[in-house]
């Protein structure tokens, strides 16, 4: 398989740089994510959910990363068999249950948070902390205009 130059087009160059980053940005989060607490960024992200929103469903967890139901249903086994959540029961509905974070899940986030800090540092030594912002700041505007705007529900 060749790897073909972007067209000279501003648009398809950064869609195209912006893809790369995320390949190698994810790549690299990954192995310290895997390294440091043995889950990737995806369950790292999902995990994230359950500890900020202190429990949340599965089908509000697939909604606010993207993801399919059933995607998430591999996802918080792996987490609960880790011990990172556990799952609860819904009061009002028995066929349902929310994943709750557990002490060892709240430790893990704190943990993940570190690895992510030395991305951040490893990033900033080439990259201008004004740089960083202005890149954030374009990019936020691009999701903010192409992002759906259907929000997660429980």
């Amino acid at each position: 398989m060749s790897t073909k130059h972007p067209p000279n087009n501003p648009t398809h160059t950064l869609y195209y740089l912006v893809d790369q980053l995320g390949q190698v940005l994810k790549r690299t989060a990954d192995e310290a994510l895997l390294e440091k607490s043995g889950i990737t960024t995806a369950q790292a992200a999902a995990l994230r959910i359950v500890v900020e929103k202190k429990g949340a469903s599965l089908a509000y967890i697939a909604n606010a990363l993207g993801q399919r139901k059933s995607a998430m249903t591999t996802m918080a086994r792996r987490l609960e068999s880790a011990g990172f959540v556990e799952r609860v029961a819904d009061k009002q509905d028995r066929r349902a249950s929310t994943l709750q974070p557990t002490a060892l899940g709240k430790k893990a986030l704190n943990d993940l948070l570190d690895a992510f800090t030395d991305i951040d540092q490893a990033v900033q030594q080439v990259v201008d902390v004004a740089e960083i912002e202005a890149l954030s700041h374009g990019v936020s505007k691009i999701l903010g205009a192409l992002k759906p705007t259907k929000q997660p529900t429980e």
